[in-house]
């Protein structure tokens, strides 16, 4: 054969040899990067190397060795015979300087991919909103890499594109306002340790109420009690009005209260035959004994004419329904005897006089809670024909014709 076919055909057989290199060379370093992994994995019993198995991260080693191996020992292949020789030499490390940096960039995301979930696992930082520290390096090393191949491609400096930034950077603010907000209202989110995954926030106006359930760089979603996914921008978390409940969840108190509407009409002075009645109740009995002694001492010394219940002192119904309940509570074992406790009259209104009922469960679980509340106010609202007393309620009449 002529000269110029034996040099095409070495150089054709010179690719060959090289392309079945590489293809060996992956396959054993590939098996032999699995086995080590392996290994480790079963002798350490660490998590970290589980994660980074599972993310990927090792099945990266033998490409990126590869392609360092195909940058380094295709200039042999060069030949002054063949004129394009040198053309695909250029254009074939080119090409692997391109994939290599690719194949970095991936392979540190697979880490960061790891390193946060492996914090997921940390019982300090579980409930911490750090997902958005590690989708931001993502950003960043995606951005250095794009910088980078853009440069190795058009075989500029990467200071020409790094010097260019600054004439888009109004555009850039705008595409990613979102995510730069979102990154600082992150970051004031895990300073002042606002809102973690987990806590039940709520949101007036945007529909919110529910469990946080992930904190990313731009979103947050929270599953609704009624199991509805609300997704909003982060910096609502840092503009919005957020209620957290996670300071009544770790306190063991949730608040009660509640106020039963006293028809005035029926608040009176006790007679006797009343203050007999009473007598019986358990819970009144030492109480009422005592009130009555104080206030006929205190009557007798005054030499008050009692001929009148409104001269001098004397027992009211309402007051007397106000300890009953006092006393009602303190017995109750489901009601906090270490945080406020208030039974009050509140500013009487057209809808008659309030008594509040301002106490803490010792059970925050929504449930229980919603129990507890409801058996105390059946209690209270059924005891008060023992007082004489009535609940005020609108009664629907018809006009007459």
């Amino acid at each position: 054969m002529s000269n110029q076919l034996a040099y095409y055909l070495a150089f054709l057989i010179q690719i060959l040899v090289i392309a079945i290199l590489i293809a060996l060379m992956n396959v054993i370093i590939k098996k032999y990067v699995n086995y080590v992994t392996r290994l480790l994995a079963s002798r350490k019993k660490d998590t970290v190397w589980t994660l980074l198995r599972s993310t990927k991260v090792f099945s990266k080693v033998p490409k990126i060795l590869t392609a360092i191996f195909l940058y380094l020992i295709i200039p042999l292949v060069a030949t002054p015979n063949i004129n394009f020789s040198h053309v695909v030499v250029s254009f074939t490390q080119l090409i692997s300087m391109f994939y290599i940096f690719i194949l970095l960039a991936l392979t540190t995301s697979y880490i960061i991919d790891s390193m946060h979930a492996y914090s997921l696992g940390v019982e300090y930082l579980k409930h911490k909103p750090i997902k958005s520290y590690f989708q931001i390096l993502k950003i960043i090393i995606w951005v250095i890499t794009f910088i980078f191949g853009i440069s190795i491609l058009l075989d500029k400096s990467p200071m020409v594109f790094l010097t260019g930034l600054g004439a888009i950077s109004a555009v850039t603010m705008l595409v990613f306002k979102d995510t730069i907000l979102g990154f600082v209202a992150s970051i004031q989110v895990a300073a002042y340790d606002s809102v973690r995954v987990g806590d039940w926030i709520t949101i007036s106006g945007k529909n919110v109420d529910g469990d946080v359930i992930d904190v990313s760089v731009n979103t947050v979603k929270v599953r609704n009690f009624d199991n509805t996914v609300v997704t909003l921008p982060t910096y609502e978390l840092m503009t919005a009005s957020v209620q957290n409940w996670r300071g009544m969840t770790e306190s063991g108190g949730r608040r009660i209260k509640r106020s039963i509407l006293i028809d005035i009409d029926s608040i009176h002075f006790c007679n006797d035959a009343l203050l007999a009645e009473l007598s019986k109740l358990m819970l009144l009995n030492n109480d009422l004994e005592n009130k009555k002694q104080e206030i006929h001492s205190y009557n007798l010394n005054a030499k008050i004419d009692k001929s009148l219940p409104a001269n001098g002192r004397d027992l009211t119904n309402i007051g007397l329904f106000r300890t009953y309940i006092e006393n009602y509570l303190r017995n109750n074992d489901k009601i906090h005897k270490n945080m406020t406790f208030l039974v009050r009259q509140l500013q009487p209104t057209e809808m008659g006089l309030p008594i509040e009922v301002y106490v803490f469960t010792n059970d925050t679980k929504w449930e229980n809670y919603e129990k507890i509340q409801s058996d105390i106010f059946d209690h209270l609202l059924a005891t008060l024909p023992y007082f004489q007393l009535k609940a005020f309620q609108l009664h629907s009449y018809s006009p007459k014709g």
